[in-house]
């Protein structure tokens, strides 16, 4: 087992966000990072998206299935939407407040989605897309985190990136 896959996965999940119209609209793709919350990590007054990787089952030599956090997060003071821009956004299906959206947004780039080697990508059976309120900074940020896992891998997983 390389780990090979951890990075790699991430980087193009990352790829897909940053690309992604509906979710740069809300979070600058400066501010899309490959790795977990932590309260250092984002300029102040940002929001914010992490991608974190981790091996749910193993087997042998090889990953059997891996598991993948978003961390969409929002400072308390950005939570606001105008009238116009969520009317903007109900035309294209969305509701909700901007973490919704960016949620939602994400949901409809990776569930199902095969684009990154991993298989059919889908939500985690238990938990998919809870809260967030960091213990650091309660008040300050609030967030979602959406949780995948996939277990379809393709052979050769370098060919892809």
């Amino acid at each position: 087992m390389e780990f090979y896959e951890l990075g790699s996965y991430k980087e193009q999940i990352l790829k897909a966000i940053t690309a992604d119209e509906d979710i740069t609209n809300f979070i600058s793709p400066d501010c899309c990072l490959d790795l977990p919350y932590f309260p250092d990590v984002i300029p102040d007054g940002n929001n914010f998206i992490g991608v974190d990787s981790y091996i749910i089952r193993a087997g042998g030599t090889a990953i059997k299935e891996i598991g993948i956090d978003i961390y969409i997060m929002f400072p308390k003071n950005n939570m606001a939407i105008t009238d116009e821009l969520k009317a903007q956004y109900r035309e294209k299906g969305y509701s909700g407040n901007p973490i919704d959206i960016v949620v939602q947004s994400v949901g409809r780039l990776l569930n199902g989605s095969k684009d990154f080697g991993i298989g059919s990508l889908k939500p985690a059976l238990e938990n998919p897309v809870r809260s967030y309120i960091p213990e650091e900074n309660p008040g300050q940020y609030h967030g979602k985190i959406l949780s995948y896992a996939g277990s379809d891998f393709m052979k050769d997983f370098r060919k892809v990136f």
